[in-house]
């Protein structure tokens, strides 16, 4: 069997600056006991670094009593008070341990803070926070996460080569060009894994693919604490939210991280790879071709009525109808379209984290055309792939901040060595 021999290509070094906020969480979710409001901020804190310096102190039986005092409160503020009252009211306690204990106030929890963030809304009472992902000394961006946009990227654009359809019937199929059936529902994923980068996980090629993190840029001032929500929702029904807005560590919109270096190492294969290799070899126009119709199809979502009669039918008559006020169709078609004048073959735009949607991380966009490789409307898209979806409403969640930003668009740019 022909086989390519072992060879390197140039290294090559990119920087990635954020085109909108961007939210690559560790799926840890931040506790009323994990930081306090003030000023407009947020401060997380080391929980245990805070009951070092005062439980470590308290006999066994004062420990016990303690915890009837912090049982109820409602958040760092409300545990710190606790604690007062706990020493004050204790008068068996060492005096002198009540002395140096009674008055205190924030400078106990300002000792404990990691970190302080911006809070970008009006919000006085946050119900959690999910986090992002850093270094004690920073944020950075995993190689995991690149690299995975990449892989979509250049399998969405292998489909569109190899003439594949999709059709329905009952489930979703996957056929060749003469109309033979390959593979249905959950089996395509796996099919198209094995076509196209190998038999098992130990003969993926895209594993030639080198992505290294990027540097860890230093601090936190780049990091924001917003709130998200879903424009395409119906699930908020009187005052029990079923998709209520959440907050989320996101890094802000500008921010740039250098240092990511990309190559690809070429090995023995099998002929049968060698397409996917050439496009892996070409992963830059396919981060672009991807990204042009991602979002082309962001474009047609938001350019219609419906979204805005949506959020006022969800939120209109719940806590949160000032949801109402902020929504502006034409301020998140604009930043699409600044977006969308950033991609380009050799600096594509590249769409990553958690809160960026199904088409980002699927190959949703190849499955959203119709046998003459027309895109369906996505308002309709859900009923072609779940047949319980409702009018327009599909599970394609779409979500905004409160300045009508879509989230995770970013730019890959080469750096120049010499510079």
């Amino acid at each position: 069997m022909k086989t390519l021999k072992n060879k390197i290509f140039e290294v090559k070094t990119y920087k990635l600056k954020t085109l909108s906020p961007t939210h690559i969480g560790t799926g840890n979710k931040y506790t009323k006991y994990d930081y306090y409001i003030r000023d407009k901020k947020v401060y997380v804190i080391s929980l245990d670094k805070f009951l070092d310096k005062f439980i470590e102190q308290l006999p066994e039986k004062e420990q016990e009593t303690l915890a009837g005092y912090i049982e109820n409160n409602k958040g760092i503020q409300d545990f710190v008070k606790s604690i007062q009252d706990f020493v004050k009211n204790n008068a068996n306690m060492d005096q002198g341990f009540v002395k140096n204990n009674a008055n205190m106030d924030f400078k106990l929890l300002e000792n404990s803070v990691l970190y302080s963030i911006d809070l970008v809304d009006t919000s006085k009472v946050i119900h959690g926070i999910w986090e992002e992902i850093k270094h004690p000394k920073g944020l950075y961006i995993p190689a995991s996460t690149i690299k995975g946009a990449i892989r979509t990227a250049v399998l969405y654009c292998l489909l569109k080569e190899n003439d594949y359809k999709f059709s329905k019937n009952g489930n979703i199929v996957l056929k060749d060009k003469n109309g033979k059936i390959l593979a249905k529902g959950l089996n395509i994923q796996n099919f198209l894994e094995r076509e196209f980068f190998g038999e098992n996980q130990s003969d993926d090629i895209f594993k030639y693919l080198r992505v290294s993190d990027s540097n860890i840029e230093s601090g936190f001032d780049n990091l924001e604490c917003r709130k998200i929500y879903v424009a395409n929702t119906t699930k908020v029904q009187d005052k029990k939210e079923k998709k209520h807005p959440e907050y989320y560590e996101t890094i802000a919109e500008g921010t740039e991280f250098s240092g990511i270096e990309i190559f690809i190492i070429e090995k023995l294969i099998n002929p049968k790879y060698y397409k996917t290799l050439e496009k892996i070899k070409n992963w830059k126009e396919c981060l672009y071709e991807f990204s042009k119709d991602l979002i082309e199809a962001e474009l047609k979502f938001w350019d219609n009525e419906k979204v805005g009669n949506m959020i006022k039918q969800a939120y209109g008559k719940s806590p949160h109808s000032y949801l109402t006020r902020y929504f502006r169709k034409d301020e998140v078609l604009r930043h699409l379209k600044e977006i969308q004048k950033e991609n380009s073959p050799e600096e594509p735009v590249i769409r990553i984290g958690k809160l960026s949607g199904y088409l980002t991380h699927s190959i949703g966009l190849f499955l959203a055309k119709d046998k003459n490789k027309k895109p369906y409307d996505l308002h309709q898209f859900g009923e072609f792939i779940n047949k319980k979806a409702k009018n327009w409403l599909f599970p394609l969640t779409r979500r905004l901040t409160l300045d009508n930003q879509t989230l995770g668009w970013c730019k890959l740019q080469k750096v120049d060595k010499n510079i």
